[in-house]
C-alpha cells in the first residue's frame, strides 16, 4: 500500500503489480497542483534532474499489521543508470567483494550465482543488525560504516535498473515481519529510503501471509524460479524474512546465426551450438582464453572464459573473474573468429549460510546474533537461501535470482589471425551490466547445455 500524499502535495512513486505480460515497471503518480511531476524527459531524452528523494510518512504501531512501499528515487526508465553514471559510480571498488561471494558460493557447489543479488540482501541484514553482527557484514561488503553502505547500495540499485526495447534489469527488495513483534521505526524508514525495500508486517501462522511472500518472489523473478520458490518454507515461528530479487533479460548486440550446429560438449553430451563467424577481439591469457560478447542497448556484456586444455575452470573462478573484468588484462588481439557457444540453461539453489560463515559472517547465525537495530525481541538468522537461473540462446539471455534471509522466536582483415573458439568443454562465464557489476557468474558443464 502507499501512504497518502503529505501536506505539501508531493507525489510519490509506486511499484505496481506486474500486468498479464509479467512486466513490472515504475509508475509516477499524478502531478500535483503545479502540474509538475518528479521527472520530465526532454526531446533529446536527457531529462531533467529529479527532485531529491522524498521519504514517505511512516508510522509503525506496535504489534499491528502494516505495509509500506519502497521510497524509490524520482527517476524513470534508464535515467537511473544514467544518473549513477553522471555521479561517478564505478563497480571496481566492489570487485573483490563480488569475487569473494562468487568463489565461496560456486566453491560450495552452485553452478550459477548472482553476487550483486546477495550483496543487496546482506546490505538489508546489516541495516537490521548492530554490534559485531553488523561489523562482520560491513567488513565482508567492504564498507567503512552504515552510511557508506547505504550510499553504495543505492548506487548499485540505480546502476542496475534498465527498461527499454532491448530488455530489462530490475532489482527489488522486501522485508516481511511478524506483526506480533515490536519493530523500531527508524530501521523501517532506512529500509524504505536507503535500500528501496518494501516493508510489511503480518501473521506468519497465516497461510495467506506466507503465500504472499512467495507470490512476491515469483512476480519479481518472472516465474523463472517458481520450482525453487515452492520449496521455501516459513513456519509459524518465523519472525522476519528479508528478500531480494533480480531479473535480467537482454538481446545480443550482434545476433548469432539462426542455424545452430550440432556437436558434443566435453566429448560426451550432444547439444546445439550457437555459431558466428565474425571479426572480434580475444584475450589470450595464461591458462585461459577470454571473450566478451556485448548485449544490446548498452545493457552490459557476457564474458566467456575457456580454460586451456589441461587446466581447470575452478582455477579461473579462484583467480577472480570480476577483478579480471575490471582490472588489468593482456592486450586484446583482433581475430577472425569461428565462434561456437552452446545454448544453456543453468540453475542452482542452496543454503549459503556455510559459505558466508567461511567469509567471516558468523554472529548473526547463533546465540550471539544482534539484530537490535530492527527489534529488541530475540532474533537470529536460521537460513540464507540463494537461487539463480540463467538461460542463453541465439536471441539473448534471460535470468533471475533471489536471496531470502529467514529469521525465526575496425581493422584491415588481411593478415588477421584466424581462431576457432569453440566453447565445447566446461567453461566459466560472467554476465555484467554497463558498469561491470556481476549480475550472474558461474560455470557451464554438460548438465547445463541443451
Amino acid at each position: 500500500t502507499v501512504t497518502e500524499p503529505d501536506d505539501t502535495g508531493e507525489p510519490g512513486l509506486t511499484v505496481p503489480e506486474p500486468d498479464d505480460t509479467g512486466e513490472p515497471g515504475l509508475t509516477v503518480t499524478e502531478p500535483d497542483d503545479t502540474g509538475k511531476s518528479d521527472h520530465t524527459v526532454t526531446e533529446d531524452g536527457t531529462g531533467t534532474e529529479p527532485e531529491p528523494e522524498q521519504s514517505q510518512p511512516v508510522l509503525v504501531e506496535d504489534r499491528k499489521p502494516f505495509s509500506f512501499t519502497a521510497s524509490y528515487p524520482g527517476l524513470t526508465g534508464n535515467h537511473m543508470s544514467d544518473h549513477a553514471n553522471r555521479n561517478g559510480f564505478r563497480v571496481a571498488g566492489l570487485s573483490d567483494v563480488y569475487d569473494k561471494l562468487a568463489r565461496a558460493m560456486i566453491g560450495s557447489g552452485m553452478d550459477v550465482v548472482s553476487p550483486v543479488n546477495v550483496y543487496t540482501a546482506l546490505s538489508m541484514l546489516a541495516e537490521c543488525a548492530d554490534g559485531e553482527s553488523r561489523a562482520q557484514i560491513l567488513d565482508l561488503l567492504g564498507a567503512a560504516d552504515m552510511g557508506a553502505l547505504r550510499e553504495q547500495s543505492k548506487n548499485v540499485w540505480r546502476s542496475l535498473y534498465r527498461e527499454d526495447e532491448y530488455g530489462s534489469t530490475v532489482s527489488a527488495s522486501s522485508v516481511w515481519l511478524d506483526s506480533g513483534m515490536t519493530v523500531k521505526q527508524n530501521c523501517v524508514e532506512k529500509l524504505l529510503a536507503d535500500h528501496y525495500a518494501s516493508v510489511s508486517a503480518g501473521d506468519f501462522s497465516s497461510d495467506g501471509y506466507r503465500e504472499e511472500i512467495k507470490k512476491w518472489l515469483s512476480d519479481n523473478t518472472r516465474g523463472l524460479l517458481d520450482d525453487q520458490i515452492r520449496g521455501l518454507t516459513f513456519d509459524s515461528n518465523t519472525k522476519a524474512v528479508l528478500s531480494s530479487t533480480l531479473y535480467m533479460k537482454a538481446t545480443w548486440e550482434s545476433k548469432f546465426e539462426k542455424q545452430k550446429i550440432s556437436g558434443t560438449f566435453n566429448g560426451t553430451k550432444k547439444c546445439g551450438f550457437m555459431q558466428s563467424k565474425i571479426e572480434d577481439t580475444v584475450y589470450f591469457e595464461d591458462g585461459f582464453t577470454a571473450y566478451r560478447r556485448d548485449l544490446g542497448g548498452k545493457a552490459g556484456s557476457v564474458w566467456f572464459f575457456l580454460p586451456d586444455k589441461g587446466n581447470s575452470v575452478q582455477k579461473i573462478i579462484d583467480s577472480g573473474v570480476i577483478s579480471y573484468i575490471n582490472g588489468k588484462k593482456s592486450e586484446p588481439e583482433l581475430c577472425m573468429l569461428d565462434l561456437r557457444i552452446p545454448e544453456f540453461d543453468v540453475c542452482a539453489d542452496m543454503d549459503i549460510t556455510e559459505a558466508l560463515r567461511s567469509l567471516g559472517v558468523t554472529d548473526c547465525f547463533g546465540e550471539n546474533a544482534d539484530l537490535t537495530n530492527l527489534t529488541d525481541d530475540p532474533l537470529t538468522v536460521s537460513e540464507i537461501r540463494h537461487a539463480a537461473r540463467l538461460t542463453a540462446d541465439t536471441y539473448g539471455i534471460e535470468g533471475a535470482a533471489y536471496t531470502v534471509i529467514i529469521a525465526p522466536g575496425a581493422a584491415d582483415p588481411s593478415g588477421i589471425r584466424k581462431v576457432d573458439l569453440f566453447f565445447d568443454r566446461t567453461f566459466a562465464f560472467a554476465v555484467v551490466d554497463a558498469f561491470d557489476t556481476p549480475v550472474f557468474t558461474g560455470v557451464i558443464d554438460e548438465g547445463s547445455v541443451r
